[in-house]
């Protein structure tokens, strides 16, 4: 155990200084594009990025980043089935936006 701590202490500071850096670029690009489905994959990248973080360095933004992450993959993303949620949803008859669903 006394070994592991250092290397992931060192993991998560590469994680957050090399790996966080490059993701939000991704987003940025996919969301200015309105490419949902590789935005989807970005942010469940970035949610996965905060997995193993400990209540202790969780903090406002790490919050924010998690729930913000998984938040936008509910709402969008078409779990394997070759369609967007959303898509699925306007044919269940669900008329709502995107903001409503969110928020539901």
């Amino acid at each position: 155990h006394d070994k592991l701590v250092p290397l992931r202490a060192r993991l998560r500071a590469y994680m957050l200084s090399t790996m966080l850096p490059i993701l939000q670029r991704w987003r940025d690009e996919s969301e200015a594009l309105n490419d949902l489905p590789c935005a989807s994959v970005v942010y469940a990248l970035l949610a996965l990025l905060y997995s193993n973080t400990q209540p202790s360095e969780m903090g406002e933004d790490e919050f924010v980043h998690i729930v913000g992450s998984m938040a936008f993959v509910n709402n969008w993303h078409g779990y394997g089935l070759g369609q967007q949620r959303t898509d699925f949803l306007r044919c269940a008859g669900d008329t709502r936006d995107a903001e409503a669903r969110l928020i539901r």
